[in-house]
């Protein structure tokens, strides 16, 4: 949606954007909100992880479930991904771990 604000007021713009927002078109689905969710969850414990000094490649999220993945050497391998699982799984909504080391 482009609003020309130039040539209306900032209430005239708010009232567009409030209706605008009120159309079903613009509601929530249920599809919607889940991949929200995921996001919202995968982006919790990649903070969650970067606070823990972890260099994290990637987080994703399906229902709970989580997939990370992190830059660490082989040999540290063993007790990265326990320390991470452990790390995300504190993350309220967080069902299961899973880790790749890259």
């Amino acid at each position: 949606m482009v609003l020309h604000v130039q040539t209306m007021s900032v209430d005239e713009a708010a009232q567009i954007v409030v209706t605008t927002a009120k159309l079903p078109s613009y509601q929530t689905t249920p599809r919607s909100q889940s991949i929200l969710d995921d996001l919202c969850l995968a982006a919790q414990v990649e903070a969650s992880l970067v606070v823990h000094e972890f260099n994290v490649a990637g987080v994703t999220a399906k229902e709970g479930s989580i997939h990370v993945a992190i830059r660490a050497s082989a040999r540290e391998g063993v007790e990265i991904i326990s320390r991470v699982t452990n790390i995300a799984q504190q993350v309220p909504g967080v069902k299961a771990v899973s880790v790749d080391i890259v």
